[in-house]
């Protein structure tokens, strides 16, 4: 409560089984008189069942969702998101002012980070996600554990993530994969990451990086790495960027193998 009447543009909740209490700093604004939303849609386009098969999501404007964070060791959710499907195409859409994710391609209940014994990657992702806007992402505009292998994600227009600085450390950035297998990032466009404390990407690909290539990107204005790649298998090509910034990339642990 005291950190909310310090500092304007700020809010807490308090939620128990039949109350949620929200505390606001609307600052020199007087709420009676200005527009207040509060959101409670957690996704937009989001299956109830996981495992659909070729689902078109082509030229929506999506907004205001508020699903939470989202780590590779829970069930990831965003404002689009494919439940583990296979075969989507995410195009031409808008996302924006998220809270947390824009569009997710990422893990379900059953396929936890200590959870090994994930199904054959030919059963699930193999998506493309191409030719969207994403902006205004509490923690990332793309994500996704698991669920991104061979799949193409290209000619995004990704911009102010984490722009208000409401979260710090891991899993923030433009584009977040975890394990993306024969994974193809290509042609996006990203600016503006921004970080409150740790170390996020503008490109950021964590934890089994194999056979994934980023080539023709440009990305620039993080607070942190334009590409950041971390305990990755290998290999990972990366060609024909223009990264500006910080570090061109960062490599942590010893099983990356990178060709530029």
């Amino acid at each position: 409560a005291d950190e909310v009447g310090a500092e304007a543009g700020s809010w807490h909740a308090t939620v128990d089984p039949s109350t949620t209490r929200i505390r606001a700093n609307f600052g020199a604004s007087n709420p009676n008189e200005e527009l207040v939303e509060v959101h409670v849609r957690e996704c937009v386009f989001f299956p109830e069942r996981k495992g659909l098969r070729h689902i078109i999501i082509d030229g929506f404007d999506i907004r205001h969702a508020s699903s939470n964070w989202a780590p590779p060791d829970a069930f990831q959710k965003g404002a689009i998101g494919t439940c583990f499907g296979y075969g989507w195409v995410i195009r031409n859409c808008t996302v924006s002012d998220v809270k947390n994710v824009g569009i997710c391609l990422g893990a379900t209940e059953d396929h936890h980070w200590d959870d090994r014994a994930l199904p054959d990657i030919s059963s699930f992702g193999h998506h493309v996600v191409r030719n969207n806007t994403i902006r205004r992402c509490g923690q990332a505009g793309i994500v996704g554990a698991y669920g991104c292998v061979r799949s193409v994600i290209e000619g995004n227009f990704i911009e102010d993530i984490a722009y208000r600085k409401q979260y710090g450390g891991a899993e923030i950035g433009g584009i977040k994969l975890h394990f993306p297998i024969d994974a193809v990032i290509r042609g996006n466009h990203i600016r503006g990451v921004r970080t409150k404390k740790g170390g996020p990407g503008g490109i950021w690909l964590d934890w089994g990086a194999q056979n994934a290539r980023v080539t023709g990107n440009l990305v620039y204005d993080c607070d942190a790495h334009p590409l950041k790649l971390e305990v990755n298998h290998g290999p990972v090509i990366v060609d024909n960027n223009v990264f500006a910034g910080s570090e061109v990339f960062h490599v942590l642990g010893a099983r990356a193998a990178v060709s530029f």
